[in-house]
C-alpha cells in the first residue's frame, strides 16, 4: 500500500513539473515571439539578403562582415514531448519553433550590428546551426540549438532611373 502512495506521489510530481513547463514555456515563447515581431519591424528599414552580390551597394564605400549569435533552449515539457516522439516517430514541432525563435533573433541581432557600424543593409546572409544541448544525442539536458548568422553589411544608394 505505501509503495502504490510513493508511485501516486511521484507520477503527480511529473503531472504537476510537465503542466509547469507546458505552461511557463508556452508564456515564454509567446512572449519572445511578440518581441521578435515588434523588433522586426523596427528594423524594417534595413535590406537583408541571402545574394551574394551587393544590391544598390554604395561604389564608394566598402563593406564589413557581421554576425549575430543566438543560443535558446527548450522548456521540460517540450524536451519531454520531444523524448516521446523520438521513440513514437514523426515531425518534431517543438524543435521548428526553437529553430525559428532562433534563427530570426540571430537575424535580429546581425542587423543590429551593422546598424551600429552605420551600415543599412546586410547581404549574404548565411546560417550555421549546433545542437549543443545534447538532443541529438542520448544525453541527458534540456535541447539547446545555437545559431550563428554572418553576412556582408554595407550603405546602400538609391536606385537612378533607367533611362528609356
Amino acid at each position: 500500500m505505501g509503495d502504490l502512495i510513493l508511485f501516486g506521489i511521484q507520477i503527480g510530481v511529473v503531472v504537476i513539473l510537465l503542466g509547469l513547463g507546458f505552461g511557463v514555456g508556452g508564456y515564454t515563447e509567446r512572449k519572445h515571439f511578440k518581441r521578435l515581431n515588434a523588433r522586426e519591424i523596427e528594423c524594417k528599414g534595413v535590406l537583408v539578403s541571402t545574394l551574394s552580390s551587393h544590391p544598390y551597394a554604395d561604389p564608394t564605400q566598402g563593406g564589413e562582415m557581421v554576425i549575430g549569435e543566438c543560443v535558446i533552449a527548450t522548456d521540460y515539457f517540450k524536451s519531454f514531448v520531444t523524448k516521446l516522439k523520438k521513440i513514437i516517430g514523426g515531425e518534431l514541432r517543438a524543435y521548428l519553433s526553437l529553430m525559428d525563435r532562433s534563427r530570426r533573433e540571430a537575424v535580429l541581432r546581425l542587423v543590429a550590428a551593422a546598424q551600429e557600424q552605420g551600415y543599412d543593409a546586410v547581404c549574404n546572409v548565411r546560417f550555421v546551426s549546433a545542437d549543443v544541448g545534447g538532443s541529438s544525442s542520448m544525453k541527458k539536458g534540456s535541447a539547446m540549438v545555437a545559431i550563428i548568422a554572418s553576412g556582408t553589411a554595407y550603405r546602400r544608394v538609391a536606385p537612378t532611373p533607367s533611362a528609356s
